[in-house]
């Protein structure tokens, strides 16, 4: 009983062992990014996002404001990363006032992503939102700078 038990346990060791690889394994690209950070016009948010080189996500601040947004990343190629590193970004954002105002602007972004590692990293984009109704929490311009900085996660 006892040499069955040792022979079989040999057995499984050996096919464990044929079965690792002796090159670097390759990880598969995460899908979804996290991210977190401050920026014009949607102040301190949290955003999700879903895709590789076209992504697609939605922002909530943390001054009642939620926001849709496409990501597109176009050039680039770092050392750490599959994904492009520059990207291009619009959405349209939600700002809800009260019963007083609600807001919708739409918004154009060109952006770089900076890698600190294979999951962490940090996105600095600028460019232009404009201001679909006069408000006054806005400038009376109706076009008006956008930018964010965020820290991301990829999971």
């Amino acid at each position: 009983m006892k040499y069955n038990l040792f022979k079989l346990c040999i057995i499984l060791l050996v096919l464990l062992l044929i079965n690792i690889p002796s090159y670097p394994q390759k990880y598969p690209p995460s899908r979804f990014e996290l991210s977190g950070g401050f920026g014009w016009p949607e102040m301190a948010a949290v955003k999700i996002k879903y895709g590789q080189d076209f992504q697609i996500g939605i922002s909530q601040g943390f001054m009642l404001n939620t926001s849709l947004e496409v990501y597109y990343h176009f050039a680039g190629k770092p050392k750490l990363t599959d994904r492009l590193v520059w990207y291009g970004l619009g959405g349209i954002e939600c700002f809800y006032w009260g019963r007083e105002e609600i807001n919708l602007f739409p918004y154009l972004r060109l952006g770089r992503s900076f890698n600190f590692s294979r999951r962490y990293g940090v996105n600095l984009d600028i460019g232009l939102f404009y201001l679909l109704k006069e408000s006054d929490y806005f400038p009376k311009s109706h076009f008006s700078p956008s930018g964010s900085f965020s820290f991301f996660i990829r999971l």
